[in-house]
């Protein structure tokens, strides 16, 4: 994770290298969403059981700087429980389905987006800017030290 605006400032060819925790339960999904995001040069980390997304996140919560979870009617209390655990880092919830009580209740928990599958590739290169927005909202837009129009 960033901690601070330095080191977002600091960061040579800024978004590549972004670390990207991937949580699908859907091995196939999982392998193209995976795919797009290392054609970006993001390094993404996937996991199909929560469980073992669960444990990467507590044992070492500063190697992702960003999440994509997938959420379901099968599993989106587990999914719930992720987003509460993972409150420092910026999760994107994903699903298939359209259901507006799950998305309200995803974002109500601290999800900073929640896209429709399938994912294209303009959503997903745009997700550097959750870690972005927490550095920001942490340490404010003038420590940055350097105008984002300058950098894109």
């Amino acid at each position: 994770m960033v901690y601070t605006a330095n080191d977002l400032s600091a960061w040579k060819d800024f978004p590549k290298g972004l670390r990207v925790l991937l949580l699908d339960e859907d091995s196939s999904s999982a392998a193209e969403i995976k795919l797009k995001l290392e054609a970006m040069d993001y390094i993404v980390s996937a996991f199909c059981n929560e469980n073992e997304a669960m444990s990467a996140i507590s044992n070492k919560p500063e190697s992702f700087h960003v999440a994509i979870v997938e959420v379901s009617t099968s599993n989106s209390n587990g999914r719930f429980k992720f987003l509460e655990a993972a409150k420092d880092l910026p999760t994107i919830m994903t699903s298939n389905i359209h259901c507006l009580s799950t998305m309200m209740k995803c974002i109500a928990l601290g999800a900073v987006e929640f896209l429709r599958k399938p994912l294209s590739e303009d959503k997903l290169k745009n997700i550097w800017q959750h870690v972005v927005h927490k550095v920001c909202l942490s340490f404010g837009w003038l420590m940055l030290g350097f105008s984002i129009k300058e950098q894109y």
